[in-house]
């Protein structure tokens, strides 16, 4: 490496550290792209960090544009981040959970574990560039949102984050923390009722909220309850939330124009909300296991347009029993999710056999009830979803 100095770009995945010394990074003079993400992370590994003298030693690099790292907390405190502004892309994981992040390298976004450790706004001159922030277990939202600036930020997802949301009031917020905010992805969130109660804790307004999406939210009962449904809102997705009983509740003058809703996998789910006009712009209409909503209930003026509507593989396959004369794209949708599916629970269970079979200590009854669960939770998943 150390003849390298002419380098413009450099993919390092960083599985050692040790490999890595003080002044590493300094000899890398017209660096202008640097990538030590490693693309294969899964929660099975201990992720690798670097510290804040290689990220001092990163921040001096001046032709430096786009960069891709992963850092430990520790990186952050008492640290000058203004040399951010000169990036025009980048990719910032802030913590050791490994959960898998999307990945975009046009994004300018960062990703935190654990932020209550961050209470005092210290990733406040940091953040000021992101306009992606991706929160992983993140249990002092509160403090993080109010510490900290966030005028840039268009796209924030929430993953595995337990909060105490009150009643929401409307009104009660002076200004918004998050006034550009168009992409709100909330995953696993414990005890959300509704966005109105995520709003109500955070202060966030959703003036410019174009697109939502929820999953795995198992409190979830309705999407706004008090607050006006975001008047730009026009993509909405929710899968998995099995107490969802309602969508929408408009109280205010300004009625959305919603043009795509997906709903997968919601056994409560009754009705889509009110008033009825909010979905007579639909351009795409996805259904899957949603036994309580049926085409029929959406506003007449669109029931025979050429609306993209799916239902799940079973129902697929009973109309094609039936009458055997279902659209062909349909048909092809909807087999390609089910073979998608039972090639992702396939690789599960034989993921899960191979450890079983791994564990030397266990006795051969124990590691043989350990594969017949696996295989169990394979089929039931696939039951499940069709």
């Amino acid at each position: 490496m150390d003849k390298l100095t002419n380098l413009r770009l450099l993919k390092l995945p960083v599985n050692d550290l040790k490999n890595i010394s003080k002044g590493f990074f300094i000899k890398l003079s017209r660096i202008e792209m640097l990538n030590m993400l490693d693309s294969e992370t899964t929660n099975l590994r201990l992720l690798n960090l670097l510290g804040p003298i290689s990220f001092d030693e990163i921040s001096s690099l001046h032709n430096l544009t786009s960069l891709f790292i992963r850092l430990d907390s520790s990186s952050i405190f008492n640290r000058d981040h203004t040399w951010m502004s000169r990036l025009k892309s980048f990719h910032i994981e802030i913590g050791s959970s490994p959960t898998h992040v999307p990945f975009n390298k046009s994004t300018r976004m960062i990703s935190i574990s654990k932020c209550e450790i961050f209470s005092n706004g210290e990733l406040s001159s940091m953040l000021q560039f992101a306009s992606y922030l991706y929160l992983v277990k993140c249990m002092g939202l509160r403090k993080l949102i109010a510490y900290n600036s966030f005028d840039g930020l268009k796209s924030l997802c929430i993953e595995r984050c337990s909060c105490d949301f009150g009643p929401s009031k409307e009104g009660s917020a002076q200004f918004d923390p998050l006034p550009n905010l168009e992409h709100l992805s909330l995953i696993s969130v414990n005890h959300l009722k509704s966005v109105s109660d995520f709003g109500q804790l955070l202060g966030l307004r959703f003036s410019k909220l174009r697109q939502l999406d929820i999953q795995f939210c198992a409190s979830l009962t309705c999407l706004f309850n008090t607050f006006s449904v975001p008047k730009y809102l026009e993509d909405i997705s929710i899968t998995f939330c099995p107490q969802l009983v309602e969508l929408l509740v408009q109280r205010g003058s300004k009625i959305p124009t919603v043009r795509k809703l997906h709903l997968r996998n919601l056994p409560k789910l009754g009705t889509l909300g009110e008033p009825r006009s909010m979905w007579e712009h639909l351009e795409e209409h996805e259904v899957i296991n949603c036994d309580r909503i049926e085409h029929q209930k959406l506003p007449v003026s669109i029931q025979n347009t050429n609306i993209k509507v799916r239902k799940g593989f079973a129902e697929w396959w009973s109309l094609m029993a039936v009458s055997g004369n279902v659209p062909i794209n349909f048909q092809i949708s909807q087999l390609l999710d089910f073979v998608f599916l039972f090639i992702f629970c396939s690789k599960g269970f034989i993921m899960f056999m191979v450890i079983s079979l791994c564990l030397v200590d266990l006795t051969s009854s124990r590691r043989t009830t350990i594969v017949v669960s696996c295989f169990s939770i394979s089929i039931s998943t696939i039951y499940y979803f069709v």
